[in-house]
């Protein structure tokens, strides 16, 4: 970090590279020796406290390759669990308690409708 100056896009390389020299150091102590299993929630770990602190109703990342093979299309529906549903509900019901006053009249419409039950965007809601 000290002989280089970096750029904008430099430094989010040189992050990116440091904090997985980093894990892979840690993995490959003696107490180290995770699982790929273990290693998803590393990630999982990672991207919720580094760049999604104030996500309330979860998270989902999406492999394009998996596209390529027909057994994945389940994975490309429109469709959420019930346990994030019940986030957004819970979430749109405080966002109305808390922001109405900030939100403008057509997303306090769209709170409403989700507090009330109503599944946004033709979504539909599959067990967790």
């Amino acid at each position: 970090m000290s002989d280089y100056s970096h750029d904008y896009g430099t430094i989010c390389h040189a992050l990116s590279a440091g904090s997985i020299a980093a894990a892979s150091a840690m993995n490959e102590h003696k107490n180290g020796g995770i699982t790929g299993f273990q290693a998803g929630a590393v990630m999982w770990g990672f991207i919720q406290n580094w760049n999604y602190t104030s996500n309330k109703c979860g998270l989902r990342i999406i492999d394009y390759d998996n596209l390529l093979f027909p057994q994945y299309e389940e994975k490309f529906g429109k469709v959420i669990s019930k346990g994030t549903w019940e986030n957004l509900q819970k979430q749109a019901k405080l966002n109305l308690e808390e922001k109405d006053e900030f939100a403008c009249e057509d997303v306090k419409n769209h709170w409403r409708k989700i507090s009330e039950g109503i599944v946004p965007f033709g979504f539909s809601i599959i067990e967790d």
